[in-house]
């Protein structure tokens, strides 16, 4: 049972129990007004249009003993009220979806104006740039109160931000490729002093080799020469000039640099100048 279908008790209510603002020191009567046949139709509306937020039930209801036309009265004017409060309601929830969507697009537009600030700050050193943004920055906070301009700039704003960053990420894809091609290029000089040092190695251990071999061969003539002093004088000279191998008939004959004065196998200096026109050692001009 709600208020409105509560029985009127046996007491009877007159003017008397409602006194007048005035009476009450109370200034104009503001809504809720007592419910009686006595109050006019304009009076409850003005009321309440002017009350505060009210719903159908929080009421207050002041039953009186009426007869049939006032009660006929009383029941058009309670679903008239009735009526004007479910329409308060109605406007109280719009305004509140009203308010809601308004805090969303504040916290839309602070979100935005937090980017624009962190862009700002991150292209400080862009004069042109920081200006833009500066009027942007002026611009949004001059038409916050047009919430339809304001939407307009965001757009604008999106937009703007969203080709700001392909080309920030074009610029970005050009310095990777551009490093790229930098640590491939480092890779191939990597390989190719490995390939060098490699290849300076096998000359050492070959001119090692050969160090071996021409210390044996010295001793070994020191020896001849020692056993054969009645055979005619043969110098060392002369024997380092036979450089064919008595096997394999191959070039022994070793190679030395003019300016290092390093010496280097021919078989082993004909593969390396293949791909270089240069001493292993001290990089000076060098040919077979």
């Amino acid at each position: 049972m709600s208020n409105l279908d509560i029985e009127a008790p046996p007491t009877v209510f007159t003017r008397a129990h409602f006194p007048s603002p005035a009476r009450r020191g109370m200034g104009p009567m503001k809504f809720p007004l007592p419910l009686s046949p006595y109050v006019p139709e304009d009076v409850i509306k003005t009321n309440t249009v002017n009350s505060d937020i009210l719903s159908t039930s929080n009421v207050p209801v002041f039953p009186l003993p009426v007869t049939t036309s006032q009660g006929d009265e009383f029941e058009k004017m309670k679903k008239q009220l009735v009526e004007a409060l479910q329409k308060i309601d109605d406007y109280n929830k719009k305004e509140n979806e009203l308010m809601s969507k308004i805090e969303e697009l504040d916290a839309e537009n602070e979100k935005l104006k937090s980017e624009v600030q962190k862009l700002t700050d991150q292209d400080s050193e862009n004069k042109n740039k920081q200006e833009m943004y500066e009027e942007k920055t002026r611009m949004m906070k001059l038409d916050t109160e047009s919430k339809e301009d304001m939407l307009e700039i965001l757009r604008v704003q999106c937009e703007e931000l969203k080709n700001e960053l392909d080309k920030v990420s074009q610029e970005k894809l050009k310095t990777d490729a551009e490093n790229i091609e930098y640590v491939e290029l480092l890779i191939n000089e990597n390989n190719t002093l490995q390939q060098e040092n490699s290849t300076v190695k096998m000359v050492n251990n070959e001119m090692t080799q050969e160090m071996e071999n021409l210390t044996v061969l010295k001793h070994e003539l020191e020896i001849a020469l020692k056993q054969k002093t009645a055979e005619p004088e043969v110098t060392l000279e002369s024997e380092l000039e036979d450089t064919t191998c008595a096997i394999c008939m191959e070039e022994m004959r070793l190679k030395k640099c003019t300016p290092c004065r390093r010496r280097f196998h021919k078989s082993c200096l004909e593969h390396w100048l293949q791909g270089n026109n240069s001493c292993p050692t001290c990089r000076a001009s060098m040919s077979v």
